[in-house]
């Protein structure tokens, strides 16, 4: 089984800023090893949305946390996001989309969901035919 994210779609690089928000300690550390492991160097995470950033790059990868991204205010609308959650409920995947995610990661993160995170969000973006991410709320 591989432990690494290969073949990065575009529009990714290596240098994408990614902020993961998620109140668990060990679920922000999981996933910030899968992506460092993944060659990401512009990674960071937060436990709470207090911290987020007043503005975030318009190519930044978001990880917000199904229960924590509900209090996300409108400031993640020019991000990549993607929310993460121990099941995928119809009702939240339907809550994330109304929002404006692109995709879903669940819990436990490996790296082939981890991909396919990221082929969701090149995909969509792709499909819109835009460089601007869809927004958010």
């Amino acid at each position: 089984m591989s432990h690494t994210v290969r073949n990065l779609p575009p529009p990714f690089s290596l240098d994408t800023p990614i902020l993961i928000l998620d109140p668990s300690p060990f679920h922000s550390e999981v996933l910030l090893r899968l992506l460092q492991n993944a060659g990401f160097s512009r990674t960071r995470t937060l436990a709470s949305p207090d911290g987020f950033p007043a503005e975030t790059d318009q190519d930044s990868l978001l990880f917000l946390d199904a229960d924590a991204w509900s209090e996300m205010p409108e400031k993640t609308s020019r991000s990549r996001v993607v929310v993460t959650g121990s099941e995928k409920k119809p009702e939240t995947l339907a809550e994330a989309l109304r929002i404006g995610a692109g995709s879903f990661l669940t819990r436990p993160y490996t790296a082939g969901n981890l991909q396919t995170a990221l082929l969701d969000i090149a995909l969509l973006r792709e499909v819109e035919g835009s460089a601007e991410p869809r927004k958010c709320r």
